[in-house]
């Protein structure tokens, strides 16, 4: 068209529709391309679907872990409860009633709520299923604006009338009770006690821990019925706060230090007189601390963050390969259409109209390896979840969200350029002479090829060297010597709380699993540790030589494990110095303990070895607020 055509065509407001239609007839077109060469069309789409489908993939990894806020009322209100112990520990597990005094006394909070997870026995018929619950207060599903799909949630009054009530999640359901309706006022038990379910929790929620998923909630005065205790108030929970309107974490964590010391003075009036401390000088010394919890709580965001966003550049890498694999498909087929192209610009079409065509046919191909890669995505996730280290299933799920649409809607248009910006290029350039006398006419050049060629190959090489060093890491780990023996070792985790087992009767229940393993067929030893083999590093504690005083950065600095006898023999772990335990370290005093090689070049730098008792004086040093846990939670003595 001449511009006095376009000019009276944008005066009738024509334009519009003529664009329009020219964009349906490059679509027609394209399809019509597509459809004479499906085999090199399929092919491209296979390789953009597999490109996109990795990078949505790490991206929806990214998202979860690092992005992506939680799915309850104005996330980025909440806030967690913490003591910082050292510069570099925070904890978070402290007594309920740390909670009820924020929320009676403290004015920058308009909720405070809590929660503890907690393993469960469900009754399914004859048989007993392990589970995973949680009990929280009252008002946690109210506080995060959470509904029931069926039923109701629970309530403040719930917990004060000690209702032995439960909200089950919408999985739990479905796979115990195959989404029956009637559920609701149904009795369940849980820990060997009844419990009538109330409410059936919506979707979308799964914790307020990425690594937790419940399957039912309870209410925190159900510990009453397990730790027959008549008081919940030094219960262990996590604490989380919304803050007002208008409030900082700042502001909100220097009101919080001004309550420290009543909280720790409320604590120390259920010790015993001797258990007592300076309620002042240990909220100076181990200042509480207030942190978002935006986006959840994830242990899991500082061990695989910086790695998650590393393997996300490799997978970017891959992109590139692939774009430049698909733009080499996408010049082969523009080269066999090159005749079509010189013929149709002889008859007056414009070389901008056969740029456009060609750039329609890559976003059209890009499109469906679009969707295909964001298919792949979302059937590979659980698939991902399989390979990270958790004993139940994660509460996080790899489901692409909207900020992944986005993403993978962005790599559309962008593969869409960058697999047809050179055959765009080649075609503009085509020489209709040459072409329609059967010469050549390829005016990309040469050159133009070597260079996509070499790029694909620096980028496969960068990818190649990165893949060998990631498997010659993973290898090396493998190969090295762990310190026990792990050829047919077997390690199983018991808890015979969630059965419903009084805790007096704990330590003839570990005797008998030990008498009956030992004696099964096929099995060499048997013995029990209250943190196995790499899960874990058990219960903290603070230790300093006698006559030191403890501060900040000496706090928790050692962890402790429980174990039976024979343990050491059973995983092939060998003592450098001293004797292993035996039955009369049972009734001793001071208990003897065993230290590890570590501790003994930290601690006694210039001694060949502590004694056993300066060891067990030792770890005497252990913090005044966790020495209640340790002595009401803990399993027991297994040794």
């Amino acid at each position: 068209m001449c511009n006095k055509e376009w000019e009276s065509l944008i005066a009738e407001g024509k334009l519009s529709r003529v664009a329009m239609g020219a964009l349906l007839l490059d679509f027609r077109q394209a399809l019509r391309g597509i459809a004479r060469a499906p085999l090199s069309a399929g092919t491209l789409v296979l390789l953009l679907a597999l490109g996109i489908g990795a990078s949505a993939l790490i991206f929806t990894a990214v998202d979860v872990l690092l992005l992506r806020p939680l799915p309850v009322f104005h996330p980025e209100e909440l806030v967690r409860f913490g003591v910082q112990l050292s510069p570099s520990y925070t904890y978070y597990e402290h007594p309920y009633l740390y909670s009820r005094i924020l929320r009676q006394r403290a004015r920058s909070f308009s909720d405070v709520f809590v929660s503890w997870p907690m393993e469960m026995s469900f009754s399914a018929g004859d048989r007993l299923v392990s589970i995973t619950g949680e009990t929280v207060s009252g008002n946690y599903f109210s506080s995060l604006g959470l509904t029931a799909r069926l039923g109701r949630v629970l309530t403040d009054e719930d917990e004060q009338r000690d209702a032995s009530v439960t909200v089950i999640s919408e999985s739990f359901w479905q796979q115990a009770f195959a989404g029956r309706k009637d559920i609701i006022g149904q009795t369940i038990r849980l820990r060997g006690n009844p419990f009538l379910i109330v409410g059936v929790l919506r979707s979308g929620f799964i914790d307020l821990d990425l690594e937790t998923r419940p399957d039912v909630w309870v209410t925190m005065s159900a510990g009453k019925l397990w730790f027959t205790k008549h008081d919940n108030t030094l219960a262990q929970s996590h604490i989380y706060m919304r803050l007002r309107p208008g409030i900082s974490a700042s502001q909100a964590e220097s009101e919080v230090r001004s309550l420290y010391a009543a909280m720790l003075d409320a604590f120390n009036s259920g010790l015993p007189a001797s258990a007592h401390g300076d309620s002042a000088q240990e909220a100076r010394e181990t200042p509480p601390t207030v942190t978002s919890i935006k986006r959840g709580v994830s242990a899991m965001r500082k061990q695989f963050g910086n790695a998650v966003g590393a393997l996300m550049g490799g997978v970017a890498g891959l992109l590139l390969l692939v774009c430049s694999n698909a733009g080499g498909l996408m010049s082969a087929r523009t080269e066999t259409k090159r005749r079509e192209a010189a013929i149709r610009m002889s008859l007056g079409a414009s070389r901008w109209s056969m740029v456009r065509q060609t750039l329609v046919e890559a976003l059209l191909l890009s499109s469906v390896g679009a969707l295909g890669g964001l298919l792949i995505a979302r059937l590979c996730g659980p698939l991902l979840l399989r390979f990270l280290p958790a004993r139940r299933l994660l509460g996080i799920e790899l489901i692409p969200g909207t900020l992944v649409l986005a993403f993978v809607a962005g790599a559309c248009v962008l593969t869409a350029v960058l697999v047809g910006i050179i055959p765009a290029w080649s075609v503009s350039r085509t020489d209709l002479n040459s072409v329609i006398r059967r010469h050549s006419g390829a005016v990309s050049g040469p050159r133009v090829g070597r260079a996509l060629v070499a790029f694909q190959v620096a980028i496969a090489t960068a990818l190649l060297a990165g893949s060998l060093a990631l498997v010659r890491t993973l290898e090396a780990m493998r190969a090295q010597d762990p310190g026990f023996r792990r050829n047919k070792l077997v390690v199983m985790t018991l808890n015979p709380r969630v059965a419903g087992i009084k805790s007096e009767a704990i330590a003839q229940v570990f005797k008998d699993i030990v008498k009956r393993g030992a004696s099964s067929p096929g099995v060499e030893g048997v013995s029990l540790a209250e943190k196995a083999p790499m899960r874990g590093v058990g219960l903290k504690a603070s230790v300093l030589p006698a006559g030191s005083r403890i501060t900040p950065a000496d706090s928790l600095n050692v962890s402790m494990n429980n174990i039976s006898l024979g343990h050491f023999e059973n995983m092939g772990m060998r003592l450098l110095k001293g004797r292993g335990f035996v039955p009369q370290d049972n009734g001793g005093k001071p208990r003897p303990a065993i230290v590890s090689e570590s501790f003994a070049r930290r601690f006694f730098p210039e001694q060949p070895g502590p004694g056993a008792a300066t060891v067990a004086r030792l770890l005497e040093a252990r913090r005044r607020e966790m020495r209640h846990f340790a002595s009401g939670i803990t399993p027991g003595n297994c040794g």
